[in-house]
């Protein structure tokens, strides 16, 4: 980018570092799962990345774990994308199920009631369960 600052033509140049406000998602087909792992911050900023992952979720119409072992931050469109993605996936004769979240995000979960919505489980024993399933 290019601007004039006392008189005098000036370049900037933007670097791009990763932050830890950089979302990570990964997603692997399991049997009769469908695995999204999210890394970083779950926020609206990140939401675009984020919804990809739930859409191939979609496509499969399996159940879905979602891994939210590494999140660091959600916020209210977080909420809304889980919520709406239920509703989808039920309607589809499926669902989803939010394993390894930390304390003060299920908290969050339970005062806005999406625990009343959304599976949340906390059995770290099922998820094992479901993930050693696609090792084999």
């Amino acid at each position: 980018m290019q601007f004039i600052f006392n008189g005098m033509l000036t370049n900037i140049i933007f670097i791009f570092m990763h932050t830890e406000e950089d979302i990570v998602t990964k997603t692997e087909r399991n049997g009769n799962w469908f695995v999204i792992f999210i890394y970083g911050k779950f926020v609206v900023k990140n939401l675009t990345r984020i919804r990809m992952a739930f859409e191939e979720a979609e496509m499969y119409s399996l159940n879905t774990a979602i891994d939210l072992s590494n999140v660091t931050h959600l916020d209210s469109s977080a909420i809304s994308l889980l919520a709406n993605f239920q509703k989808r996936m039920q309607e589809k004769g499926c669902g989803s199920t939010v394993f390894g979240a930390a304390q003060d995000i299920l908290e969050i979960f339970s005062i806005v009631g999406l625990d009343k919505v959304l599976s949340i489980n906390t059995d770290k024993e099922y998820y094992d369960k479901i993930i050693q399933k696609k090792k084999s």
